[in-house]
């Protein structure tokens, strides 16, 4: 089958489904996760393999509000709730993030991996709203990020919209993509580390 016959039957099948919301999100989604690629002429992250579980799970920790260590000469990391770090101790789990970084004492490098800026994650956010097709839904998050509380606001309209997913994997990518160009600062991806 030739590209234009492709083209037509899909238009066909999205024809006779154009009705059905549940069937449109479906598909919407599929094409989301597996087809669509974002052409505006940005540059894609491209994570070496070796370090894209390290690095997800380094923006999974500082998403939840961790700081995290990072030693460059092992790719070992150590992550501390941030209400620890900044002098707020836990009382009930005080031993444990005390052994957490006594780790990090005893290396002789660090990487020191914080959470983003409210003005950061006020980015993101905006960023986010600009790729967003439903004009409804965009002028109503665009709404709340003007209003008082735009975090609590903007996650309670996305919450229950059918972009859910998409804002966690936009939000994910762009820390991922941080937490990328602040090891390339630091020179985390030498030689040593790409050939090990």
């Amino acid at each position: 089958m030739n590209k234009e016959d492709l083209l037509q039957n899909i238009l066909n099948i999205l024809n006779q489904v154009k009705d059905d919301k549940v069937k449109l999100q479906y598909i919407y989604d599929f094409f989301i996760e597996n087809i669509y690629e974002d052409d505006r002429g940005e540059e894609k992250l491209k994570i070496p393999e070796k370090f894209k579980v390290l690095i997800h799970n380094i923006a999974e920790s500082i998403d939840f509000g961790f700081v995290c260590y990072l030693n460059p000469d092992t790719m070992k990391y150590v992550k501390v709730p941030c209400e620890f770090y900044d002098g707020f101790y836990l009382e009930d789990d005080d031993d444990i993030w005390q052994e957490e970084l006594k780790k990090v004492d005893n290396w002789d490098k660090k990487i020191k991996i914080e959470p983003l800026k409210s003005h950061e994650s006020f980015k993101i956010m905006e960023g986010f709203v600009d790729k967003i097709p439903d004009d409804i839904l965009k002028n109503k998050l665009l709404n709340a990020l003007e209003r008082r509380k735009p975090f609590a606001n903007f996650k309670n309209l996305i919450d229950y919209s059918d972009f859910r997913q998409e804002w966690f994997k936009f939000k994910q990518l762009y820390i991922e993509e941080y937490i990328y160009d602040l090891l390339k600062e630091e020179d985390f991806f030498n030689e040593s580390n790409m050939n090990e």
